[in-house]
């Protein structure tokens, strides 16, 4: 498998769509961050949001549907944070491309 890094403009690269679905996904909770994974082509990446409290909920990149089973996706095979912020400059860039 590939591993692909992330960062603003490969985010940016997902599309508006898929980009706002993440970001109704995160909810716009203070500290909330989301992390990509890191093993497929970047095309439709499963994600996981992370919570202030410590919860964590994972999704599948391709329906944006919770993805079973619950729980943290190994560390090893995920990006670093992104904030809200971070996903509304990725989104911002993308629209910016059409």
């Amino acid at each position: 498998m590939n591993s692909f890094q992330w960062n603003i403009d490969t985010l940016a690269s997902l599309g508006r769509i898929f980009l706002r679905k993440v970001m109704k996904n995160l909810r716009s909770i203070d500290g909330a961050t989301v992390q990509f994974g890191e093993m497929g082509q970047g095309i439709q990446p499963n994600y996981q949001v992370c919570f202030p409290n410590g919860s964590v909920n994972t999704y599948r990149g391709a329906n944006h549907k919770p993805f079973m089973p619950r729980g943290a996706f190994n560390q090893e095979h995920v990006s670093h944070p992104f904030s809200l912020a971070d996903l509304q400059r990725a989104f911002d860039a993308a629209v910016a491309a059409r």
